[in-house]
């Protein structure tokens, strides 16, 4: 089989939109399992990355670890999946060791773009690291675009790559190129496997051009995840 996923990898990497900001948080990723969840068109400005605090407003929330730690479970557990990946992934870099932590404590609880905040982290330190995350986000981020109604959501897959560092960047061509490809694949495969979540996939489903016109299609349900990612994962791995 040809090197067919790591070209994509590579090709996604090349489209590099930029995310829209808004004043408020917008809620429109939480909604029960199989339900058509609506998106009023006023808020498809926001669609490509839910809410995104200043820089500086991130600062003040991140001030200790206790408060990061408060701020983050309380998005999570509101739904709001892409705003606390947002904020952990623009943290101070001194809350980098609790951020990662915090993300593999929670692993199973937590979405995709969580995947690529980890790559980021370790990006400075540890680039081969970096892309074993960025593989098991590609992996999972794909599972879940799979799951929406409206097949064109899966572009939002492309905003995961603002997530990425500018090391693992300048050496993806080279990782997706080596010898041990297939062994890691294997590996992301056998890691979102084990830390399969049953969050919503509106994180990614709310891109979908629906979100601009009548309201978001909503998602497949989420039992159907782990069909879609033996599915997918067999296809993910080079022969």
């Amino acid at each position: 089989m040809t090197r067919f996923i790591p070209l994509l990898l590579v090709l996604s990497l090349l489209v590099l939109p930029t995310m829209s900001a808004a004043s408020d948080v917008v809620d429109y990723e939480s909604g029960s399992v199989g339900t058509v969840v609506k998106v009023p068109a006023k808020d498809a400005d926001v669609a490509a990355f839910t809410y995104q605090p200043k820089k500086e407003a991130i600062a003040k929330l991140a001030a200790n670890e206790e408060a990061l730690g408060s701020y983050l479970d309380a998005l999570v557990e509101k739904g709001a999946f892409n705003t606390a990946a947002y904020i952990a992934r623009y943290a101070p870099a001194g809350q980098d060791a609790f951020v990662m932590k915090w993300i593999e404590r929670n692993i199973g609880d937590l979405t995709a773009p969580f995947y690529f905040v980890m790559s980021y982290k370790l990006d400075e330190t540890d680039t081969k690291a970096a892309f074993q995350w960025y593989l098991r986000g590609f992996l999972a981020s794909r599972v879940d675009a799979t799951l929406c109604r409206d097949t064109s959501a899966r572009q939002g897959v492309r905003y995961l790559n603002d997530l990425l560092g500018p090391k693992l960047r300048a050496k993806i061509k080279e990782y997706a190129a080596a010898d041990d490809l297939p062994k890691q694949q294997r590996e992301a495969l056998d890691y979102v496997r084990k830390h399969l979540t049953s969050a919503s996939p509106m994180w990614i489903c709310a891109h979908g051009i629906s979100s601009f016109t009548d309201g978001n299609e909503g998602y497949k349900p989420v039992s159907e995840r782990a069909g879609v990612l033996e599915s997918i994962g067999a296809k993910f791995i080079n022969k």
